[in-house]
């Protein structure tokens, strides 16, 4: 099995992008991310995809190809709209890629984004305050209107400063209140029930808030460690496609039980197979992010103290919780 720092892929989209390498280990140092790899990009703006449906009108539609030294190649869709204020924003979204023959990973993500923007249209009120990463906060707000706890990532996660420059431009800037992605950071390594308790305490009286995670947050893990001042251990394995699916469960769970606590994640991976992701520590179990995303034991015993009010299909892929 091979083991590659996460950071050595730059973040989630270069590490999805990269689901065919087999594993990856997010056992992280806080000290572990290469200053020295240069992330070269261009922004090249294309028209609005019709089918793109939005609570705010896009102005313009970005695609951004990005490359990281000998290590990545990918590419992103970035939409640029005003919000109620007239302010530029930009989000990351996942245009449909309209294949006829299987649905693309990048497809699935239009839908479930999609979906829960509908749910949270049709069912959230409209003052509605949101918990999430960055970039799905900003999607959600460019989709659904609603009102973002964390508007933009921190410079300081990029001490590199062609990687700076690379996601400055595709968030459209960098938050100046440094307290709230890493605050959100902490509570998402703490334990589950601590962690709520403080974040209702953020919660302006008489709004509802909620929070947001998807499968994908398990690919921030070094942003949210280094964030955060806490080390996560978890690991993560690709089980290719195979006609016999009784012997791809098998060997799912023999890998779980080689090591680690027993609880672990799994997620279909289109065109490949499954994704696995396995807890190392059983002090780690309890932590906010592994609770809200559905591992097994999180699946075994909900948080008592939240309300989850939508689930995509797609292996549990987005979830949202009330406070």
């Amino acid at each position: 099995m091979r083991i590659f720092k996460l950071k050595q892929f730059g973040l989630l989209f270069a590490a999805m992008a990269f689901l065919s390498t087999g594993a990856l280990s997010f056992y992280q140092g806080l000290n572990s991310a290469p200053k020295d790899v240069l992330w070269r990009f261009q922004q090249q703006q294309i028209d609005v995809p019709p089918e793109m449906d939005s609570f705010f009108a896009i102005d313009n539609f970005y695609q951004f190809h990005i490359k990281q030294a000998e290590l990545a190649k990918f590419s992103l869709s970035v939409a640029e709209y005003r919000n109620e204020a007239g302010e530029k924003k930009r989000a990351i979204v996942f245009p449909p890629e309209k294949s006829t023959v299987v649905l693309s990973i990048n497809d699935l993500r239009e839908r479930v984004w999609r979906q829960a923007a509908e749910a949270i249209k049709r069912n959230i009120a409209e003052n509605a305050l949101l918990f999430s990463w960055w970039d799905s906060g900003q999607r959600l707000h460019l989709l659904t209107g609603r009102e973002l706890w964390v508007k933009a990532p921190l410079s300081d996660l990029y001490p590199e400063q062609s990687e700076r420059e690379l996601w400055g431009s595709v968030a459209g800037g960098y938050d100046s209140d440094m307290t709230r992605l890493t605050k959100l950071s902490e509570w998402l390594l703490m334990d589950a029930e601590k962690a709520i308790q403080q974040i209702r305490q953020q919660i302006p009286q008489k709004q509802n808030a909620y929070l947001v995670v998807s499968v994908d947050d398990l690919a921030r893990i070094e942003e949210i460690s280094r964030l955060s001042g806490k080390a996560l251990a978890i690991e993560s394995k690709v089980f290719y496609r195979s006609d016999n699916i009784h012997a791809t469960i098998s060997a799912v769970k023999q890998w779980v039980r080689e090591k680690g606590t027993g609880r672990y994640l799994v997620h279909p991976v289109p065109g490949i197979g499954i994704r696995a992701w396995r807890i190392l520590n059983e002090a780690d179990e309890n932590l906010l992010l592994l609770r809200l995303l559905p591992f097994t034991h999180a699946l075994e015993q909900p948080l008592q103290q939240l309300k989850q009010v939508f689930q995509s299909k797609w292996g549990g892929y987005l979830s949202i919780y009330q406070l």
